[in-house]
């Protein structure tokens, strides 16, 4: 890519001039007026967790009014809208952020603005996309063009659009994931390279532990469709750590480096924060997996008794009662090879949770063997497993359950056990 920054001035195609109202350079960087307000380029870094080190920037316009005081760019745009001038600003933030780019070989993440995918102004998009990174030697699969698309109004002529933009080879991002009307759907159709998760997920992962068990659970269906997920937003070790335990390819946020004039962060700073993150997040599993491992152990043992007296002739209640005297046992039940429940099960609850679930769970004739449960004894062949947490039908809270393979009277039965993990969770953190 040409380095324009140090340029005091800038020799442009006419097509690209008329998207730059009102230029002047400070200190050799670009900035543009519009209105009585004048428009600067800054950077955001973002940090790729398994490479220690920036893959990329995210190029932010910064609004000063005509007193100097700070706009904040959502305002900006929803005057441009209302004079019918988001087009215009939107490129013009574009050409200024590329000029102001300096030479470098990471991602520039570009926004566009979602009504610039309008049945009128697509095709001028595309053509004026494919111009501007001609003209400024930004290779295509340096460009990752970040639009919004709960926002967008003309689904159908977005997705066109967006795939018009792909056929460039330019790399794509769906931005704020999550933050209102996001559709799923779109996601596998669209096939975006990016999806970078709103910032309300690293808050309320921090706080809650339904967000925190889901977030995993959402990038692993994030990258089932073929796309890197970023977490935006991450302004602390904790948040970090989080979207680490998630497997979030990339960080963007202050815990990183705040946005501003490249280089933005120092090299040396970000490495020691690398490394502190990771040294943190090692120790984090490790002391996990032991606590876990360790409170799991009677449960574990527990059940791995109650198959082996099942195995010798003993019926449900006398194998379940060592189990059911453990302080989180929530339930004890038996499964036939098909997955179908032999008997009832020992010892449920009430519970506390959805009524909804509950019910459920007291349906007789119920068939399980599509759980993973199931599944993993079967496949184990004798080894207890646990289950990742799950709603127990049997209480509607959060549980895992313990299961194990064993036969009795020449045919294969799964012995489970069900764990109160919300109260468990709380005894360990």
């Amino acid at each position: 890519m040409k380095n324009f920054a140090a340029n005091a001035c800038i020799n442009l195609p006419e097509s690209f001039e008329r998207y730059l109202p009102h230029p002047s350079y400070v200190d050799g960087r670009l900035t543009i007026g519009w209105g009585t307000h004048r428009l600067s380029s800054v950077y955001q870094p973002i940090v790729s967790f398994s490479h220690n080190s920036i893959v990329g920037h995210e190029a932010l316009v910064r609004v000063r009014t005509a007193d100097g005081q700070a706009l904040p760019p959502p305002q900006l745009f929803q005057s441009a809208h209302a004079s019918g001038e988001t087009a215009t600003v939107d490129r013009a933030c574009r050409v200024m952020h590329t000029i102001n780019a300096v030479d470098t070989n990471s991602w520039l993440f570009l926004n566009v603005h979602p009504s610039l995918f309008s049945s009128t102004q697509e095709i001028d998009s595309q053509t004026y996309i494919q111009a501007l990174m001609s003209y400024f030697g930004l290779e295509p699969n340096r460009a990752i063009l970040e639009v919004t698309e709960e926002s967008v109004s003309d689904l159908e002529q977005f997705e066109e659009g967006f795939r018009g933009l792909r056929e460039l080879g330019i790399g794509l991002a769906i931005d704020d994931f999550g933050a209102g009307c996001s559709n799923f759907d779109r996601i596998w159709y669209l096939e975006p390279d990016v999806v970078k998760l709103d910032r309300s997920f690293a808050q309320r992962a921090a706080t809650d532990d339904r967000v925190r068990r889901m977030l995993p659970r959402l990038v692993d269906l994030l990258h089932e469709t073929g796309a890197m997920v970023l977490l935006e937003g991450i302004e602390t070790q904790e948040q970090a750590l989080i979207a680490m335990d998630a497997d979030v390819d990339f960080g963007q946020g202050y815990y990183f480096a705040y946005p501003g004039i490249p280089p933005v962060a120092d090299s040396q700073a970000l490495a020691d924060c690398m490394h502190a993150l990771w040294d943190a997040h090692d120790t984090r599993v490790e002391s996990r997996t032991h606590a876990r491992r360790d409170a799991m152990t009677p449960y574990v043992d527990a059940i791995a008794l109650a198959a082996s007296q099942i195995a010798s002739g003993a019926d449900n209640e006398v194998a379940a009662r060592n189990y059911l005297s453990l302080a989180l046992a929530q339930c004890f039940y038996v499964l036939d090879h098909e997955g179908h429940q032999v008997g009832q099960n020992l010892n449920a609850p009430s519970g506390n949770g959805s009524q909804i679930l509950l019910e459920l769970g007291r349906m007789p004739g119920a068939r399980w063997s599509r759980r993973q449960y199931f599944k993993r004894a079967v496949a184990a062949q004798g080894r207890p497993q646990v289950t990742r947490p799950y709603a127990s039908l049997t209480t509607g809270r959060i549980c895992v359950t313990v299961s194990t393979q064993v036969e009795a009277h020449g045919k294969k039965y799964v012995v489970c056990g069900d764990v109160d993990w919300e109260a468990m969770s709380k005894q360990l953190a």
